[in-house]
C-alpha cells in the first residue's frame, strides 16, 4: 500500500520534561497510521512554547510535519525519518508551530 498522511489535533494533556523542565502536549493518534499489514499507534508532541513538534509510533518508520510561522510568513518543516519507538522532532527556529501536527509513515 502507498504512504498515508495522518493529521493529529493537539491535545490538552501536558507532561513535564524530566531533565529540561519543558512541558509537552501529547496527543495519541486515534486510529493510528497504516502500514502494509499492521496499524501503528502514534503520539504527537508540541512544546508549550510551540518551538518543537514531534511524533513517536510503536512500529514502522515515520517523520513529523508541522507548519512554523514567523513575521516573514509560514513554512512547512519536517523532522528526520526515524524507526519506532524513536521520536522524530522538528524545530521552528525563530518561528513557532501552530495548527495541526501531521506525520508521514514511510
Amino acid at each position: 500500500m502507498g504512504n498515508r498522511w495522518k493529521t493529529i489535533v493537539p491535545g490538552a494533556l501536558v507532561l513535564a520534561g524530566a531533565a529540561s523542565g519543558i512541558c509537552w502536549s501529547v496527543t495519541p493518534a486515534s486510529a493510528g497510521a497504516a502500514t502494509d499489514t499492521v496499524a501503528a499507534v502514534c503520539s504527537t508532541y508540541r512544546s508549550n512554547d510551540a518551538k518543537w513538534v514531534g511524533v513517536s509510533c510503536d512500529s514502522g518508520r515515520y517523520y513529523v510535519i508541522g507548519t512554523a510561522c514567523s513575521a516573514g510568513g509560514c513554512t512547512t518543516i519536517g523532522g528526520p525519518v526515524v524507526s519506532a519507538p524513536n521520536t522524530s522532532w522538528a524545530y521552528a527556529g525563530s518561528g513557532y508551530f501552530g495548527g495541526d501536527i501531521a506525520y508521514k509513515v514511510v
